[in-house]
């Protein structure tokens, strides 16, 4: 995925072999785009918006398998790279 509007690329993969991964890697994508969407005016570090992006998505998959047995297991890799004027952050 890719956000040139806000410098974000991502990719969010669902884990091999585990519950609903596909679900699990799109909730951490949309989740992460729309973090660094949502907070873009501020002035935080790219690696500190990437590192709360990324913990806001770990709750929300955290939550959704507390929410829904059915998808309790479920995990995603994330790497992402977020590019804000000479700045980078990578996670």
């Amino acid at each position: 995925m890719a956000n040139v509007e806000t410098g974000l690329f991502l990719v969010a993969d669902g884990m091999g072999g585990h519950a609903a991964g596909e679900i699990a890697s799109q909730l951490v994508a949309s989740t992460v785009d729309g973090w660094i969407t949502s907070h873009a005016a501020e002035s935080m570090e790219p690696a500190e918006k990437l590192r709360s992006a990324a913990l806001e998505a770990n709750a929300r998959v955290f939550k959704a398998q507390c929410d829904n047995p059915a998808l309790a297991g479920m995990g995603s890799t994330l790497t992402a790279f977020l590019l804000s004027g000479d700045k980078y952050g990578v996670a």
